[in-house]
């Protein structure tokens, strides 16, 4: 979703959100509501930092920021999809046992 998609499409206004990224509650301290300015910028990092944490280096120093990438995903951009928010799910689920790993 992020390699694919640029910034001007995955945050948008869309009917009754005038606001984007969507910033409200607890997405507000999403990666891409903190880098609001800089959404190709904070696009790339989050490419990058998944590529590492894909790879499988150091669990359990990748579990939180893989999750945090992947909630504010689901909970900034305006076209999401079922995946997006399976992949946030999991990645909390998977916390636990990513901090054990030795």
């Amino acid at each position: 979703t992020l390699i694919f998609n640029a910034p001007s499409i995955l945050f948008r206004p869309a009917a009754g959100i005038d606001q984007f990224p969507v910033c409200q509650g607890l997405g507000s301290y999403g990666v891409f509501c903190l880098a609001d300015p800089y959404l190709e910028l904070a696009r790339w990092g989050s490419v990058i930092a998944l590529i590492i944490i894909a790879s499988g280096w150091r669990p359990r120093v990748t579990a939180l920021p893989h999750w945090w990438i992947t909630f504010s995903l689901q909970n900034s951009a305006i076209t999401i999809d079922g995946g997006d928010q399976i992949a946030a799910v999991l990645t909390f689920l998977l916390i636990p046992l990513a901090l054990t790993d030795s």
